[in-house]
């Protein structure tokens, strides 16, 4: 059974985070390297950590944009690639609903990352607009995809 809990475990959430199979896909060309990368600790943000029984399945970071649109972010991990981060995303929404005034979650996905587009919209996700070349990754400029999901 998938579960969710807040956390501000610090060296968990930076330990996955910057994971060398997640952190380039999630990085632009101001990142920086993953040595010296940090987490935001600002209390606003919610880091809800994904598990399966005992199992760490990795985290999804919510970050207010106001009291009730936040912007969520997956980083999970490769135990949880395939059908197991499918059913995360599915269960994390009616999370969010029950234990925070969100009633909507957006997110933005360079227009490469085509698997994390794929991945926001089988959880429900709907294409709401781009933002043009909005995002440098390899001294290249590319258009940002937004999503979004409404609760009800």
């Amino acid at each position: 059974m998938i579960t969710f809990k807040r956390s501000a475990d610090f060296e968990l959430i930076r330990s996955i985070m910057i994971d060398p199979r997640l952190f380039d896909a999630a990085a632009d060309d101001f990142t920086g390297s993953s040595e010296n990368w940090e987490p935001r600790r600002d209390t606003g943000i919610w880091y809800v950590l994904a598990f399966d029984g005992d199992r760490l399945l990795g985290l999804f970071a919510l970050a207010p944009q106001s009291n009730i649109c936040w912007e969520i972010h997956t980083r999970l991990l490769p135990v949880a690639w395939g059908a197991i981060a499918a059913a995360a995303a599915a269960a994390v929404v009616p999370w969010i609903w029950a234990n925070t005034p969100c009633v909507r979650l957006v997110t933005i996905c360079p227009s490469y990352n085509r698997l994390a587009i794929r991945f926001a919209e089988k959880a429900g996700m709907v294409r709401y607009g781009l933002n043009p070349q909005s995002w440098l990754k390899n001294s290249r400029l590319h258009d940002q995809v937004l999503l979004g999901l409404s609760k009800d």
